[in-house]
C-alpha cells in the first residue's frame, strides 16, 4: 500500500483525510438535498385547482406531460403566462367547443384580452396556452 506523501517527504496527519471526507460528504448532500417542487411541475402532477366547475365536471386542470417541465416554463415564460393567470382564465374565461386537425373536441378558454388556453374537456389536461396574438406571432 502507498502512502501519500508532500512535497517535502511528510505524511500528512489523519485527521486532513477525515476533513476532506466530511467536505465532501457535505457538498454530496447540498447537492441531492429535496429542491422544492416548482409551479409548473406541480401543475403537471397535482393540477391546478379552480373554484368553479366546468360543465364536463373538471376544477382540476394538469399540464399536459408530452411537453417537459422546462418546455412548459419557457412558453410561460415567452407568452407571458403564469399558473395564477391560467388559474384565473380557467375560472372565469369564456368557453368554446372547437374541434382539432385531427378531429378531436377541445375546449378554447378564452379571457377578456383574447388570450386562451385549450383544454382536452375529456381528461382536464391542459394542452396549450396562447397568447391573442399567438396565430400572427408563432
Amino acid at each position: 500500500m502507498e502512502t501519500l506523501t508532500l512535497e517535502n517527504g511528510a505524511t500528512p496527519p489523519t485527521w486532513i483525510f477525515a476533513l476532506l471526507l466530511c467536505v465532501g460528504l457535505g457538498f454530496f448532500l447540498l447537492l441531492n438535498q429535496d429542491r422544492p417542487v416548482d409551479e409548473i411541475s406541480e401543475a403537471m402532477t397535482t393540477g391546478i385547482l379552480v373554484s368553479t366547475q366546468s360543465e364536463n365536471g373538471c376544477n382540476n386542470f394538469r399540464l399536459k406531460d408530452f411537453k417537459s417541465p422546462g418546455k412548459w416554463r419557457k412558453q410561460f415564460r415567452t407568452r407571458g403566462f403564469s399558473v395564477d393567470r391560467v388559474a384565473q382564465i380557467l375560472a372565469n374565461g369564456s368557453r368554446q367547443m372547437v374541434t382539432d386537425q385531427f378531429g378531436k373536441q377541445m375546449m378554447k378558454i378564452t379571457d377578456q384580452t383574447g388570450d386562451y388556453i385549450i383544454v382536452d374537456p375529456k381528461n382536464c389536461e391542459i394542452w396549450q396556452v396562447a397568447p391573442a396574438r399567438f396565430l400572427n406571432e408563432y
